[in-house]
């Protein structure tokens, strides 16, 4: 039996499908896996273009290519965010009407379990939770030649209906040990989009992709449903996706150092869980002494909220390896945070800003400003929802700065179906770095450089409108303060040597050169 498993991702980060993909390589060998990113979210010209989520045209054209190179297997997976399922579903069209009609297609992923009923249109059968169990169950029931139509976590297309199927209870603490590895990229086919055809993953492209970070997460679930995120559409179907849930901290270690024999250049580690700072301390200080043991390389936390941040948690982490974190703020104001599903108040998130940067003055030889998250362009924001927000952000603590996202409609979330239910214009998920250039706007990209002197800051909140309400563009000045916006960030990372954010073949060189220069100096020192 042949198995294929295709993931579509910006950068090399499906991180979930790449751990379906290692439990099945264990039990069927003949697995082979490809990957596809229609846009290298990593690279310095996604970030100046803020078209990080974007398709490329091209890759429509690709789909047939794609599909040929899927013929002669028995079984192929595919694993799919929202905004490439329509080029999942052409892959699969072409490649059941053109070259393998007898081929069974599953998909998984977050639309598949949004959106199920869309998604088993254009699929055999679609996982509708945690991936691991009914892959599993589905490949040996197949290989076994067993009945596989009621494998639970699965629907199934027969006959011309549809067999919805029960949902697999999520992964609990033994199995989330058991399945804390992944898929060796080495082992891995990656589509060239300049010739037409796949080519052998190697060192390459994984610097060309994901720099010299290694992208994983440890904890699965958040205990907070706030309304834009697609935790809230997964807790809707079971309430067990509030529960944080997560494996030991030797495994995550393990992980990593199976990662790091395969390619010795990472030199940071970035978790891109929901709420890390949600577990419990003394499982994080297990943790932070295995790192500092084992790992000993700079960490990146992207995933910190404002009501499980405290500054004994931060201390830990920074003290032992933490050098950029993410802390997620959404908006300034109650009324926007209450629609958002955010329990909290102003003052709580001004004293997690202010933990997060004292942090950073703390531990300032090694650790990067803080980011913030902010969503802007929410079309039911008013005028004085936007300036309490601005004046709240002004007054924060430095250093830090800004993660700005345009609001956009995620499927399957709670405020995608009020917006719905209420006939709310809002745009689609696929460009939500690409903000409107409105006068808000060009605040926040300078609120995040500096402080603005509350004179002028005055004065410039007199041009701020509503998103209601119709208002002038400043694309020219918009474009100077994102300038600025980008070059305070990259000085900042120029100041700390810190390349964790771009990817590119330059940083092999960059790390061949300023660490063998480090280890010499350090040798040198021990010497004398």
């Amino acid at each position: 039996m042949k198995i294929a498993f295709l993931m579509l991702g910006i950068a090399v980060n499906c991180i979930g499908g790449f751990r379906v993909a290692a439990v099945i390589k264990k039990i069927e060998q003949n697995t082979d896996a490809y990957f596809i990113v229609p846009n290298n979210g990593h690279s310095l010209l996604s970030y100046l273009k803020s078209n990080k989520t974007e398709i490329s045209p091209s890759y429509v054209e690709d789909a047939d290519i794609i599909a040929k190179n899927l013929a002669g297997y028995d079984i192929v997976c595919f694993s799919s965010m929202s905004n490439t399922f329509e080029y999942t579903a052409e892959i699969s069209k072409k490649l059941k009407e053109h070259y393998a009609d007898n081929v069974f297609t599953l998909l998984g992923g977050v639309h598949a379990r949004l959106y199920p009923n869309e998604a088993i249109e254009h699929f055999d059968a679609i996982c509708t939770g945690e991936g691991e169990k009914p892959a599993r169950e589905l490949i040996q029931a197949f290989r076994d030649g067993r009945d596989f139509y009621q494998t639970k976590g699965l629907w199934f297309k027969k006959d011309g209906a549809v067999i919805k199927n029960q949902s697999e209870t999520l992964n609990s603490h033994e199995e989330l040990n058991e399945f804390q590895s992944r898929y060796d990229l080495y082992d891995c086919m990656l589509y060239d989009n300049k010739k037409k055809k796949f080519i052998r993953f190697g060192k390459k492209n994984y610097l060309m992709l994901n720099g010299l970070q290694y992208n994983t997460m440890w904890t699965l679930g958040c205990p907070f449903s706030c309304t834009y995120c697609s935790n809230s559409g997964f807790a809707e179907a079971d309430k067990g996706y509030l529960k944080l849930r997560y494996p030991n901290p030797e495994a995550v270690i393990r992980e990593i150092e199976q990662e790091l024999a395969l390619h010795p250049y990472v030199r940071h580690v970035s978790f891109h869980d929901d709420n890390i700072t949600a577990l419990p301390f003394d499982v994080l200080k297990e943790f932070c002494v295995l790192y500092k043991e084992r790992i000993n390389l700079p960490f990146a936390l992207y995933g910190i909220h404002p009501n499980t941040i405290n500054a004994e948690k931060m201390d830990l982490l920074a003290s032992h390896g933490m050098f950029r974190s993410k802390l997620g703020i959404e908006s300034g104001n109650l009324k926007t945070l209450k629609q958002y599903g955010r329990h909290m108040s102003l003052q709580s998130i001004s004293e997690a800003v202010s933990i997060s940067t004292a942090t950073q003055r703390k531990y300032r030889w090694h650790m990067i400003p803080p980011d913030f998250d902010v969503i802007t362009d929410n079309p039911t924001e008013t005028r004085e929802d936007i300036v309490e927000s601005l004046r709240l952000y002004n007054s924060f603590d430095r250093p830090f700065t800004f993660n700005v996202f345009s609001l956009r409609k995620f499927p399957g979330t709670k405020l995608t179906a009020y917006f719905d239910e209420n006939n709310i214009e809002c745009p689609d998920l696929a460009t939500f770095f690409q903000v409107r250039p409105t006068f808000c706007n060009v605040l926040l990209y300078l609120i995040a450089c500096h402080k603005i002197s509350d004179k002028l800051f005055e004065r410039w909140l007199l041009k701020v409108k509503g998103n209601e309400e119709e208002q002038k563009e400043y694309k020219a000045v918009m474009r100077i303060a994102h300038f600025i916006y980008l070059a305070k960030r990259g000085i900042d990372c120029v100041l700390k040597l810190d390349v964790s954010r771009f990817s590119g073949r330059w940083l092999y060189l960059y790390w061949r050169v300023f660490y063998s220069w480090r280890r010499a100096n350090r040798r040198r020192g021990l010497a004398e």
